[in-house]
């Protein structure tokens, strides 16, 4: 399943696309690329509002900023666990949260580097609950779908196949 997909199923009311020269702008600012089922999400849709009983919300593409600048922004954003070696934050861009950033999902959209695409969880608070790495966008989705009324997702799809917690 695709994000505007999941989006739509769950609800959510679509903001207007974005156009591909303003994508690469932003691409080319920050020297990054998208995950192409990102992309393609911004491309047909500009963000979401707020949606379901846990507030999802995929960010307006407005708002998209590099991960060393939110945390900047809000310091109180703390790495969750296994996450303390984040290669690059400059590397990450957050894109959406649940119950107001508690978790916030980052991706990875430096090509060069060896976790492109990958999906990270971030919280705000002392006692994060969610663990990753999330090894692409696309297998981000796909739990998403699965658990999206837990808000807490699995480290990766393999744990479903091998009996770990999903939650």
């Amino acid at each position: 399943m695709k994000l505007i997909e999941f989006a739509i199923e769950k609800g959510a009311e679509l903001l207007s696309p974005v156009d591909e020269s303003s994508i690469a702008a932003f691409e080319n600012r920050h020297e990054l690329r998208l995950p192409e089922s990102l992309r393609d999400f911004y491309i047909n849709a500009g963000g979401t509002e707020e949606f379901t009983d846990w507030l999802w919300r995929i960010w307006p593409f407005s708002e998209l900023t590099t991960l060393d600048k939110r945390i900047k922004k809000e310091p109180n954003i703390e790495y969750l666990d296994g996450h303390f070696k984040c290669p690059d934050l400059k590397d990450y861009i957050p894109f959406m949260d649940a119950l107001i950033e508690a978790p916030l999902y980052a991706v990875c959209a430096n090509e060069k580097n060896s976790k492109f695409s990958e999906v990270i969880s971030l919280a705000g608070d002392s006692n994060p609950f969610l663990a990753g790495p999330i090894v692409t966008f696309d297998e981000f989705v796909l739990i998403l779908e699965q658990h999206w009324e837990d808000v807490i997702l699995p480290n990766s799809i393999s744990e479903q196949t091998s009996g770990g917690n999903v939650g």
